[in-house]
């Protein structure tokens, strides 16, 4: 079994206010700088690169002297790392089939640590590759498996069993929707392909 791999970028991550206000050069030269320290420490680490069937568990950990107090402002100010974790190949590209909602958090340093300055740690933990997701259950089979009924999973799910219907006929269903139903069925559940 595979191991969370985990790599450490001494830069700062901005506000996603501050980046707003970057002309484009400037957030293309921030982009392409978190690319050469991501490859450097692929190399380091010995990482293989992702490739186009690898799905992630992505973790961010934004470790700042003075934490940015919105966490839509925390999220939004790490897309340049994100294009960068792409470029680099850390992951193969940052759509949710390949690394679904990445866990992005912050932590304020101490005064011990501040002295190190502002840094990023980034963790992936490989989930699967789509040619696995092929031995999963559909929602449908799963639901079947355990005699459930359209209508507990829209009561539980708050919407409607037309929406259900929807996910059960085609299996397409968005990603933080289908992360709380494997979570309340208790099993993983196969994506459309």
């Amino acid at each position: 079994m595979e191991t969370k791999q985990v790599i450490k970028i001494p830069m700062k991550v901005h506000s996603r206010n501050q980046i707003d206000k970057f002309h484009w050069s400037k957030k293309s030269k921030l982009r392409d700088a978190y690319t050469v320290y991501v490859r450097q420490q692929m190399k380091l680490h010995k990482m293989a690169p992702a490739k186009n069937d690898d799905v992630y568990d992505v973790g961010i950990t934004v470790c700042r002297i003075r934490k940015i107090r919105d966490h839509d402002n925390l999220v939004g100010g790490c897309k340049q790392l994100l294009d960068a974790l792409t470029r680099a190949k850390f992951i193969w590209d940052d759509g949710t089939d390949c690394i679904g909602e990445p866990n992005i958090s912050q932590y304020k340093l101490t005064a011990d640590e501040k002295k190190e300055g502002d840094y990023i740690l980034i963790s992936r933990l490989p989930v699967a590759t789509m040619h696995q997701w092929t031995g999963l259950p559909t929602l449908a089979e799963a639901m079947e498996e355990q005699g459930r009924k359209k209508s507990w999973l829209a009561k539980i799910m708050v919407c409607e069993n037309s929406t259900v219907t929807r996910w059960i006929q085609t299996n397409e269903i968005p990603l933080i929707k289908r992360k709380k139903i494997e979570e309340v069925l208790g099993v993983k559940i196969r994506k459309n392909a």
